[in-house]
């Protein structure tokens, strides 16, 4: 009987460990990292909840759809409005450096949300 719980004791610590060294690993056994998302469970189950932005043309956006990237305010999205009605059509994303508030790092945002068709 001693043997029995024993042997039992020893299985169940040993895939306790094999599962808690499984949980703390960020790699497979086959190297490719596996992300584990502690706020999975915050996240709302609509398949559509983790698509990608919806992309608009520049030319043709609005106030609204210009604050829905992250980084614009009113103000700004303001100033992209004002520039491509004081000089036209926007012939390349590059072309929103000229706005005072615009640098790199937004234009690589807007790149995401922004389409020049």
């Amino acid at each position: 009987m001693r043997e029995k719980t024993a042997l039992f004791l020893i299985t169940a610590l040993t895939l306790a460990a094999l599962l808690a060294v499984r949980l703390l690993l960020p790699f497979d056994t086959f190297g490719t990292v596996t992300v584990i998302d502690s706020n999975a469970h915050r996240r709302s189950a609509d398949p559509t909840a983790l698509a990608l932005p919806a992309r608009f043309d520049l030319n043709e956006a609005t106030g609204e759809q210009l604050e829905s990237v992250p980084g614009i305010g009113p103000a700004l999205a303001e100033a992209i409005l004002a520039h491509r009605r004081t000089h036209g059509a926007f012939d390349h994303l590059d072309r929103l450096l000229d706005i005072k508030g615009i640098g790199p790092a937004l234009l690589d945002t807007l790149y995401q949300y922004c389409t020049i068709d």
